[in-house]
């Protein structure tokens, strides 16, 4: 039984290291990677609520996700903050920045078909 009880301690922690280590890496690649601007628009939002169980709490986190259309690529999603969302809407054209996989800014054309 002990043998049990440690090994799934051991899975525990690999799988939380694996998981810092790839999220460490991801911010490093987008810290070094050039900030670019794109012509875009808006093509999806979506709000995907996570809940989990620990130590007898449900624990409810809401993530934020926007599609973009690029002009020159093929579609890019960015997860954004709540008031990044919420001032978003479908169609919506624009310039959007980004570095990397992380969300810097969409400046609205102002003008939307």
């Amino acid at each position: 039984m002990k043998i049990i009880v440690f090994l799934t301690f051991v899975f525990a922690v690999v799988v939380i290291l694996i998981s810092l280590l790839y999220g460490f890496s991801v911010f490093l690649k987008n810290k070094k990677a050039l900030l670019e601007s794109e012509d875009a628009t808006v093509i999806s939002k979506k709000n995907v609520n996570n809940t989990s169980f620990i130590s007898n709490y449900f624990l409810n986190n809401t993530s934020f996700l926007v599609v973009f259309k690029m002009d020159s690529k093929a579609d890019k999603k960015f997860m954004v903050s709540k008031k990044i969302y919420d001032s978003l809407e479908i169609n919506e054209k624009g310039i959007l920045n980004y570095k990397g996989t992380k969300f810097i800014e969409f400046i609205k054309s102002g003008i939307n078909l």
